[in-house]
C-alpha cells in the first residue's frame, strides 16, 4: 500500500511538472524565442547537411577543422547564439513565468483541487529546464547538420562528440541561469528586469576599464571553448 501510494504521488507530480512547464510555454514572448532559435536552427542544419556535396574542403583529416576559418567563426557563432538565448530567455522568465492571465486561474486550481499546501508553484528546476530546452535549440540542429553533412565517418564521429560536449556544456550554463531568473522572481523584487539585466551588463562597464575583468558572457565563452576543446583534437 505505502508502495503504491508513494507511486501515485510520484506520478502526480510528474503530470504536475509537465503541466506547468507547459503553462510556461505558453507565454507569447517564449514562443517567439522558440520560433526564433528554430529559424535560425533549420536553415543552418539544412546548410551545414548539404555541404558534402560541395566538394571536399581539404585533403587532410580531421585536422583541417582546426584551421578552418569558417568552423572556428561557427563555434564563436554557436557561444553567441546560446548567451543571447539564455539572456532573453531568463529575462522572460524573471518577469513571469506563466501568461498573466493564466496565473489566478492557476492559483484557484491548485487551492480548489490540490490544497493550498501544495499548489501549482513555478519551482526554480521548472525555470532551468525551460531554459535549457530553448539554449539546446541551436547547438543541437547545427550540430546534427554537421554530423548528417559529414561523409567520413571517422570525422563525423569527431563532429558528433565535439558538439555532444558543447550541448552538454550549453545545459550546464542554461539550467543554473532559469532558476536564477525564477528565483529573481520569486523574491518580487521591485525591478527584476532590471536587476536581472544589471547582473550581465554591469560586469561588462566594468570591463571597459578593466579589460582583464571577467563577465558572464566571458565566462560562457571560457567555459563552451573548454567544453569542446580543438575541432583538430582527434
Amino acid at each position: 500500500m505505502h508502495r503504491e501510494k508513494h507511486a501515485d504521488w510520484v506520478s502526480m507530480n510528474q503530470r504536475l511538472c509537465w503541466f506547468l512547464l507547459r503553462q510556461m510555454n505558453q507565454r507569447a514572448t517564449v514562443r517567439m524565442l522558440t520560433l526564433y532559435s528554430y529559424s535560425i536552427a533549420l536553415p543552418g542544419c539544412v546548410l551545414l547537411a548539404v555541404r558534402s556535396h560541395w566538394g571536399p574542403l581539404s585533403s587532410g583529416g580531421p585536422s583541417w577543422l582546426a584551421s578552418s576559418a569558417i568552423l572556428a567563426r561557427l563555434t564563436h557563432w554557436l557561444q553567441g547564439a546560446v548567451f543571447v538565448v539564455v539572456l532573453i530567455g531568463g529575462s522572460i522568465l524573471v518577469t513571469g513565468p506563466v501568461p498573466q492571465r493564466s496565473s489566478e486561474v492557476l492559483d484557484d486550481f491548485a487551492g480548489r483541487y490540490l490544497g493550498r499546501n501544495i499548489g501549482l508553484i513555478i519551482r526554480p528546476w521548472h525555470g532551468a529546464l525551460l531554459l535549457a530546452r530553448l539554449a539546446v535549440i541551436v547547438p543541437f540542429w547545427v550540430g546534427a547538420g554537421l554530423v548528417i553533412g559529414e561523409a567520413n565517418f571517422h570525422l563525423g564521429t569527431h563532429l558528433l562528440n565535439i558538439m555532444s560536449h558543447f550541448i552538454t556544456g550549453t545545459l550546464l550554463l542554461a539550467c543554473p541561469c532559469g532558476a536564477l531568473a525564477i528565483w529573481l522572481n520569486q523574491r518580487e523584487l521591485r525591478w527584476p528586469l532590471g536587476t536581472w539585466l544589471a547582473i550581465w551588463i554591469v560586469p561588462e562597464i566594468f570591463r571597459l576599464t578593466l579589460p582583464e575583468s571577467p563577465t558572464l558572457r566571458t565566462v560562457f565563452g571560457w567555459f563552451l571553448s573548454t567544453t569542446v576543446g580543438s575541432w583538430g583534437q582527434s
